[in-house]
């Protein structure tokens, strides 16, 4: 797994408001180390390190439909940020943890007067998780 792990971190780069992040292969990394499979989450993402409280915004699924949840654009300071979430999904498939909280970045792309800067603002994602047995 370790070669794998490096693969993907080689291959994983934030997205800006401009850009998309390309779908990464992970595999069958839904498939965790005990069998398990991911079968149900609920995400909510603040601001800055707060876990509690109003969320900016929130999923959840069942399932592959994890998939549809690899990047999150939340309105930016002048147009959007995207928050690349495949560190976590890698988090969630390693551990196999009821509760997951990661730091994320939201990157945003700004051009003004031909000036181009990035602006980076800290998020904090919760999610709970529910696994079930292959072998059930």
């Amino acid at each position: 797994r370790a070669s794998i792990k490096s693969h993907i971190n080689a291959k994983t780069r934030m997205a800006t408001a401009h850009d998309t992040t390309d779908p990464i292969d992970l595999g069958n990394w839904q498939t965790m180390n005990n069998n398990k499979t991911l079968d149900h989450f609920k995400a909510q993402i603040f601001a800055g390190n707060r876990t509690s409280g109003e969320a900016e915004t929130s999923f959840s699924g069942n399932g592959q439909q994890w998939q549809n949840y690899r990047t999150v654009t939340l309105p930016g300071f002048d147009g959007r940020q995207t928050l690349n979430l495949d560190d976590f999904w890698l988090e969630v498939f390693n551990h196999q943890k009821n509760e997951v909280i990661v730091k994320l970045i939201g990157l945003e792309t700004i051009v003004k007067y031909a000036n181009t800067q990035q602006i980076k603002q800290p998020f904090t994602l919760v999610a709970t998780l529910t696994y079930t047995d292959e072998g059930s």
